[in-house]
């Protein structure tokens, strides 16, 4: 089995930096190929990732003129992916995560056609599986909001050390070591879209998630519309504890001194995408919570 990772960045190097570090140094490199694809940034990430691809730790680097929003994005790393004969699982991912030691592994272990892993600071949904997150979580806001207001590779790492008590992947490694047998949470609909692995065979039933949401709004409803689709597939989803996943959380739609026109959801009108999505499937995303039995969806 080989993964195709596609990791989706938006300004924010640093954070780029410590996502792609993290796949590097903690995963088997013969069972994934990578591929970075940038919306339009306007900081250091374009040149970094250019000597990425040049010495080959990447495999493939898409950059995009400007921010087209992350629908348009995975659906260029998906399309690459696609070509690529020996690939068996397509992941896709933001910038703002940090994998840690054994986390493909435990996914393409896990038996469900499209797989997320524990990840820390994300829905309630998933924060509830594993109760001792929660006292790192208030901790980690407190110092979310007083060291992360800014890209720093020194405060990030203080960051790190202190949620995580010197370090992450010992923590990680405890959490999953856990859980490590612990049986597969299933779920009707994909948890988190932030970082989600697709058997090949969903996408190519399903495909690409629907560019038509980007007429109105970069940000809003194409995730979700994707999740009601591969349900209405009949394809399984679930989660594995025994991938633990750090999340900084919001990076790319993080106020940061950018021009308007630079940010997501710039120009945006977020009620029209709305609007679409319950034409399109006669019912309000905001009531498709992902552990409900949703039959009346089928």
């Amino acid at each position: 089995m080989k993964v195709g990772i596609i990791v989706i960045s938006f300004n924010h190097y640093l954070f780029t930096k410590f996502c792609i570090d993290s796949i590097i140094n903690s995963t088997s490199k013969d069972l994934y190929k990578l591929c970075l694809v940038d919306n339009g940034s306007i900081d250091y990430t374009k040149t970094w990732a250019e000597k990425l691809l040049s010495d080959n730790t990447l495999d493939n680097f898409i950059s995009n003129s400007r921010n087209f929003g992350a629908c348009k994005a995975s659906n260029q790393g998906v399309e690459w992916c696609l070509q690529q004969e020996d690939l068996t699982h397509i992941l896709v991912m933001a910038n703002d995560h940090i994998v840690t030691p054994g986390w493909l592994e435990a996914m393409l272990d896990a038996d469900a056609a499209c797989i997320n892993p524990f990840v820390f600071h994300s829905v309630k949904e998933i924060r509830g599986l594993c109760p001792e997150i929660g006292v790192l979580i208030d901790k980690y806001k407190k110092l979310r909001l007083k060291y992360l207001q800014e890209d720093n590779e020194e405060d990030m790492n203080y960051v790190l050390n202190i949620t995580y008590g010197g370090s992450l992947n010992k923590f990680a490694n405890l959490i999953t070591s856990k859980h490590k047998f612990s049986p597969l949470v299933k779920t009707n609909f994909i948890l988190w879209p932030g970082l989600i692995m697709y058997r090949r065979e969903v996408i190519d039933k399903v495909g690409l998630k629907d560019e038509e949401f980007l007429k109105f709004d970069l940000a809003s409803y194409a995730d979700i519309d994707y999740y009601v689709r591969v349900y209405k597939a009949g394809f399984t989803c679930g989660l594995t504890k025994a991938a633990y996943v750090h999340h900084w959380g919001s990076i790319t739609t993080r106020k940061s001194g950018l021009s308007q026109e630079n940010k997501i959801g710039y120009n945006n009108n977020e009620k029209e995408a709305y609007l679409y999505f319950i034409k399109k499937w006669r019912c309000n995303p905001h009531n498709l919570l992902p552990l409900v039995n949703s039959e009346k969806y089928k």
